[in-house]
């Protein structure tokens, strides 16, 4: 594994770049609800300071096992979460 700290920078990029992605659409396509916009964002920003904390607090520091699986875990939450919130960007993008 990575060190922490390269992965809270790749949990930072990926949660700018949904950000990024919102805000575009949110400007490009006035139509689509403010409301809907503006969940998805929240959601974005409370799901990446989660991820940070998680990343900060691991369980079993004395047990290598432990903190590979922690990790491993981990990501695929992360992957899992931002292919939902980009799947919601699709949607929204097609209601509009």
């Amino acid at each position: 594994m990575a060190s922490r700290r390269n992965l809270k920078k790749d949990i930072q990029y990926i949660y700018s770049e949904l950000l990024s992605e919102c805000f575009t659409l949110s400007m490009l396509f006035p139509d689509i609800k403010k409301e809907e916009s503006e969940a998805i964002f929240n959601k974005i920003l409370v799901n990446n300071n989660d991820f940070i904390k998680r990343v900060s607090k691991t369980d079993g520091k004395c047990n290598s096992k432990i903190v590979k699986t922690y990790y491993r875990k981990l990501v695929t939450d992360l992957l899992t979460d931002a292919s939902n919130i980009s799947k919601e960007l699709q949607q929204l993008h097609k209601n509009s």
